[in-house]
């Protein structure tokens, strides 16, 4: 399921937040990718849980310090690696690993760093 939908149903008091997320995350996604890679079923979602439990909470450094944490879990998440690759012209095969995908942005990274 979308983890703002998700968030939603456990956090009801805090759904306008929760929508001005949304609008955010529709400004860099389109809905197949968005609900691809923010899913509530993938490990990294309890660190969105946490977030906005501590929002509720009004405990603003945990919130951020766990929005960060989710934040930093993308960078080895296979759906998120692969749309970002995609969207510097990168193909992608299905069957292409998170670690071979961060392997790939290293690259690029190091390409670009030597130019400079």
């Amino acid at each position: 399921m979308y983890a703002l939908e998700s968030l939603k149903k456990e956090f009801p008091t805090l759904v306008e937040d929760l929508n001005q997320y949304d609008k955010f995350l529709r400004r860099y996604y389109p809905e197949e990718e968005l609900y691809k890679i923010y899913d509530s079923d993938k490990e990294n979602y309890h660190f969105l849980q946490e977030a906005y439990a501590a929002k509720r909470d009004g405990n603003n450094a945990l919130y951020l310090k766990n929005q960060c944490r989710y934040g930093q879990s993308m960078n080895h998440d296979a759906d998120f690696l692969a749309f970002y690759l995609r969207q510097m012209g990168k193909e992608i095969s299905a069957d292409t690993t998170a670690e071979e995908m961060e392997q790939m942005i290293k690259d690029i990274n190091d390409a670009y760093i030597s130019k400079v």
